[in-house]
């Protein structure tokens, strides 16, 4: 086979190729255009666009290179004369700028933009494959091959490697918690971030409008729900912005007039989920449920930062510590802090087993209600109970012992 017969054969190869980079750029380019308008629309071209924009771009202008080269080789030896090469490139230059630019402005939902995504697809997903830093990773960094992301909590390989992370210094091990928080919403669930129902405030239907603005500027909530004969009857949730047209007397509208309707979660629903009916709803706060339908408690969208960020203090919020450490083996806490803080603060095991909060914990090791003073020892931690409000336990002091009765937990 002659060198020109090969030429041709290339022109017609890196053709093919260049249209194939060109077609891939241009359904790149119409779901970039379209993202702002669809949102979250799942589509095929979905993951790898930036390293499939960036290797459309870099095969469309080699392939157009190597195909001018290749024509002009190809006419060159054709017809003998070499003042044909610039009239053939030309051509081609134009064949090329006209090919792009109606794929460009092809109308979205045509048959012929619908072929470009049939097209763009398997590239699409080998760009990503062949992209630089999969490369880097996979010749370079063999280690980090491990680390994987699933659809469900964290795998060993990212937890142990996010452990290493926080070993480097106390800025770091905050960063660390937050990633961690992150990466767990999908596995957490409302009840242990939940506002408990004891702690709810709310008022009755049939409470007027000044009662209401007189509880809001007492307690500090900008939305109060509302509910009937019992708290189980939630009806609706009102705004403080709502009831200032309200109050003195300037309306005759009742509280019933400008209630919003109430979100209900139920209190096994991941953190994401609930994250995500926040933004559906578009609405800051939600009515906790338990299995039996009755009033669990509320969250927040504040409940739902701090997980990630930690506590946020407001002017509203009392100056009690949740927790307070009183010397290297003693603190004093909330009793509504969790169990897997509680682990993580003392390194011990206890096992979250019907309970959540470490007044939890103290409610079943005593098997009654407790007063003041009591006392429970678990594995290598004494715990005291130091206040209570009312059957509720506040605060407790836990010391760790160097010989403590264990109770398996």
């Amino acid at each position: 086979m002659t060198p020109q017969a090969w030429a041709w054969i290339a022109a017609g190869i890196l053709t093919i190729v260049h249209l194939l980079a060109a077609a891939l750029s241009a359904a790149l380019q119409h779901e970039a255009s379209q993202r702002p308008r669809n949102g979250d629309v799942p589509s095929p071209l979905n993951g790898n666009r930036t390293d499939a924009s960036d290797s459309a771009r870099t095969v469309g202008f080699i392939s157009a290179l190597g195909l001018a080269f290749a024509v002009a080789y190809g006419t060159a030896k054709a017809d003998g004369e070499w003042w044909l090469v610039p009239a053939a490139l030309a051509g081609l230059a134009v064949l090329l700028f006209a090919t792009q630019l109606s794929m460009n402005l092809l109308a979205p939902g045509t048959p012929p933009m619908r072929a470009l995504k049939g097209i763009a697809a398997p590239a699409l997903a080998l760009a990503g494959k062949l992209s630089p830093a999969r490369m880097k990773k996979r010749f370079w960094m063999v280690e980090s091959s491990a680390v994987q992301v699933p659809d469900r909590g964290l795998p060993a390989s990212l937890a142990e490697d996010l452990e290493r992370l926080g070993q480097a210094g106390g800025e770091v091990s905050g960063e660390l918690r937050m990633i961690k928080a992150v990466l767990s919403m999908d596995t957490a669930r409302v009840r242990e971030i939940m506002r408990p129902r004891v702690d709810m405030v709310a008022a009755r239907v049939d409470s007027t409008p000044d009662q209401l603005v007189e509880l809001i500027k007492d307690r500090g909530h900008s939305k109060i729900p509302v509910h009937g004969e019992t708290i189980d009857e939630i009806v609706g949730i009102v705004y403080a912005r709502d009831l200032l047209r309200l109050a003195n007397g300037q309306s005759s509208a009742s509280v019933r007039d400008v209630l919003r309707p109430a979100i209900f979660v139920p209190e096994s629903q991941r953190l994401e989920q609930l994250l995500r009916e926040f933004q559906r709803h578009r609405t800051q706060i939600a009515i906790v449920v338990d299995e039996y339908g009755g009033v669990s408690g509320l969250v927040t969208v504040q409940d739902l930062i701090e997980e990630i960020v930690g506590e946020i203090v407001d002017e509203f919020d009392a100056n009690e510590p949740d927790f307070e450490r009183v010397s290297e083996s003693e603190a004093v806490m909330d009793a509504r802090m969790p169990i897997d803080s509680f682990n993580e603060m003392f390194g011990v095991s206890v096992a979250s087993d019907g309970f959540d909060t470490v007044g939890g914990l103290v409610y079943r090791e005593l098997g009654k209600m407790p007063v003041v003073g009591d006392t429970v020892n678990v594995q290598s931690i004494r715990i005291a109970v130091e206040s209570t409000m009312g059957r509720r336990i506040r605060r407790l002091r836990v010391k760790r012992v160097e010989e403590a009765s264990d109770t398996a937990v």
